[in-house]
């Protein structure tokens, strides 16, 4: 069930304290709760520390190099979590360095706010929908293989 947006917590990525400046600013206008770090090295650590991050905005050029991709990787290893990427409007060729990472969608940043905020929405929704989905199915897992428990003990009996 999706929660109320203002319940949201998102988790901010990035090294550019401008950029980090006037997302935080939007992102809190629109209701939401924003933690960011805005160094690579800190971010195995606080994630585990905070267990209930609903999405993470991580910049593309966070760190050094292909610094990105090693942190969303950690991330997605350890956590089920809604991953968005952004990336510089100059560089925008550097989404093909996130290619075969699961993500919810892409934002170029400083774009207008109302796009981050539909971004956000569609990230979120599907994440919860993909996430619902999969619970219904251990679900049906469990109660299937419990109707077997059934059927073998009847036939063993």
């Amino acid at each position: 069930m999706l929660n109320n947006d203002s319940q949201k917590k998102i988790l901010l990525l990035d090294n550019d304290k401008a950029s980090i400046a006037a997302e935080q600013k939007a992102l809190e206008k629109f209701g939401y709760q924003v933690l960011f770090i805005n160094h690579a090295e800190k971010v195995t650590k606080t994630i585990e520390m905070i267990s209930d991050i609903d999405l993470i905005l991580i910049d593309v050029n966070f760190g050094m190099g292909f610094e990105a991709v090693k942190t969303a990787e950690k991330i997605l290893k350890n956590n089920t979590v809604a991953l968005i990427f952004m990336v510089s409007p100059d560089k925008v060729d550097d989404i093909a360095k996130m290619e075969g990472i699961l993500s919810f969608g892409y934002y170029v940043k400083n774009s207008c706010e109302t796009l981050l905020k539909a971004t956000i929405t569609t990230a979120l929704h599907h994440f919860y929908s993909k996430s619902n989905k999969e619970q219904a199915l251990i679900r049906l897992e469990k109660e299937l293989s419990i109707k077997d428990d059934v059927i073998n003990s009847s036939i063993n009996a």
